[in-house]
């Protein structure tokens, strides 16, 4: 339930308080094609809930169909255009933010901070 407006109206005050934050922006291509299954089934969120990690593991490998009618197998990604898809690139993308802190704490001597 949050929005670009939201993202921008943190960044603002963040400025603006200069509190301790950081930014991370980036497009990352390809990214729904070749996310990786693990990194969604492996989250603390969703790990131990079978049910859920069986749907994931099944929408990955449910294939896609083209134009020509023709089954195309899929073994990583999310369906492109599902309504699932930005769901599971959050859940990815927990284990990136959790990543990033862990970097930054343990360069925080190195790294100067504005």
């Amino acid at each position: 339930m949050r929005s670009t407006k939201d993202a921008i109206e943190k960044i603002f005050t963040a400025i603006c308080y200069k509190t301790e934050a950081w930014i991370l922006e980036g497009d990352l291509k390809g990214f729904f094609d070749n996310i990786k299954t693990e990194a969604i089934t492996t989250n603390q969120t969703i790990k131990d809930d079978k049910e859920i990690v069986e749907t994931v593991n099944n929408l990955v490998k449910s294939g896609a169909i083209t134009v020509n009618n023709e089954l195309i197998e899929t073994n990583i990604g999310t369906p492109q255009g599902g309504v699932i898809s930005p769901l599971l690139a959050n859940i990815a993308f927990t284990g990136m933010e959790t990543m990033v802190e862990q970097w930054a704490w343990d360069n925080r001597n190195r790294t100067k901070w504005t």
